[in-house]
C-alpha cells in the first residue's frame, strides 16, 4: 500500500453515525480519546482501544522528520512545513484531506475476480475540503467482492476479524460481474449547526442499540509470533502483508463462503490471513 493512496474516502454514506441517529453514546470500557492540537489538524492527537493500545494520528513526513519510513498512509502536502489547518484561509492549510489512526486491509485478486476488506479509524473533512470545523472521525468497515464464481441471488457469508455478514450477490448489469458489498461508517458527522463530537466513535452501539460499532475492540496488529516483527513504534508496515492478531472473535482471517438454502456453507470462494496494517504507537518518533 502506497503513501497518499485514496484507498478509503469516497464521501460520507453513513448507516451508523451515532449523532445522526439521535442517540446518546455510551463509552466502551478502556476506550479513550486524546486532546486536539493544531499539528493534528484539530483532530484528536490519539485514540486508545479496548486493550489500552494508544495510537497517534499517523502522518508521514513533517518538518522534524523529513525522511521517515513509509509507515503512514497520508502526509501533509508540504513536508517542509509543520502540518496545520489555517482557520482564516483554508487554501493555506498544510494538512491532507484524510488521515488515519489505524487501518487494516486484506485483498485477494484472481483470474475470475477479486475481494477486499477495509477496516479503519479515520479522520476526514466534510466535502473533502480542509476546512476547520468540518472535521469528522469514524470507524469504517467495507467489504467488496466481484466475480469469483458467485451466482446472482445466492447468499454468501463473510467472516472477518470483527464478525460475520451474510450478503446476497447481485448483478445490476449483465455485462458486469456478480458482486457483494457492505459498508458501515460509525462515528460523528458535521451538520450546518453542530461540529463533530470526537467521543462518538467510542460508542459501542448506535441506531438505538441496533448497530454495533465494529472496529477498535481491539485494533488488529501484526502477529508478534510471526517474523518479521512490526517496525519499532508501529503496529505494522502497510507496505507488507502479514498475519495478524487481536480479533475479539478469534477469526484473524478474511473468508467468503457460499451458503445453501438452509444457511450452511457449501464452499469457500476466497480466504486469506494476510493483512496490510498501519498505526503509530503514541510516544514513538
Amino acid at each position: 500500500m502506497k503513501i497518499g493512496s485514496k484507498f478509503l474516502w469516497t464521501g460520507i454514506v453513513s448507516v451508523a453515525f451515532a449523532t445522526g441517529l439521535g442517540i446518546t453514546p455510551v463509552l466502551a470500557e478502556l476506550s479513550e480519546v486524546g486532546p486536539t492540537s493544531a499539528e493534528t489538524g484539530n483532530f484528536p492527537q490519539w485514540y486508545k482501544d479496548s486493550n489500552g493500545l494508544q495510537l497517534d494520528l499517523c502522518l508521514a513526513g513533517s518538518i522534524d522528520r523529513p525522511n521517515p519510513p513509509n509507515y503512514c498512509l497520508t502526509e501533509p502536502p508540504d513536508q517542509t512545513k509543520a502540518p496545520y489547518v489555517d482557520n482564516d484561509n483554508p487554501a493555506e492549510s498544510n494538512f491532507p484531506d484524510e488521515a488515519f489512526w489505524w487501518t487494516a486491509e486484506a485483498r485477494l485478486a484472481r483470474n475470475n475476480g477479486s475481494a477486499s476488506l477495509v477496516l479503519a479509524t479515520e479522520a476526514a473533512f466534510a466535502n473533502e475540503e480542509v476546512i476547520d470545523g468540518d472535521q469528522m472521525v469514524f470507524n469504517r468497515t467495507r467489504i467488496r467482492a466481484q466475480g469469483l464464481g458467485m451466482v446472482n441471488g445466492r447468499r454468501y457469508r463473510v467472516t472477518y476479524p470483527y464478525g460475520q455478514e451474510t450478503l446476497t450477490a447481485t448483478q445490476k448489469d449483465r455485462r458486469k460481474p456478480v458482486e457483494i458489498s457492505f459498508n458501515q461508517d460509525f462515528g460523528c458527522v458535521v451538520t450546518a449547526t453542530t461540529e463533530c463530537n470526537f467521543r462518538d466513535v467510542l460508542a459501542p452501539t448506535g441506531n438505538r442499540g441496533r448497530t454495533k460499532n465494529l472496529v477498535g475492540r481491539p485494533w488488529l496488529v501484526w502477529d508478534p509470533a510471526v517474523a518479521p516483527a512490526a517496525p519499532p513504534g508501529y503496529v505494522g508496515d502497510p507496505n507488507v502483508d502479514h498475519t495478524i492478531t487481536g480479533s475479539p472473535t478469534g477469526n484473524n482471517v478474511f473468508r467468503i463462503e457460499e451458503l445453501d438454502s438452509s444457511g450452511n456453507p457449501v464452499r469457500t470462494i476466497a480466504q486469506t490471513n494476510l493483512f496490510s496494517v498501519s498505526g503509530k504507537i503514541s510516544g514513538s518518533n
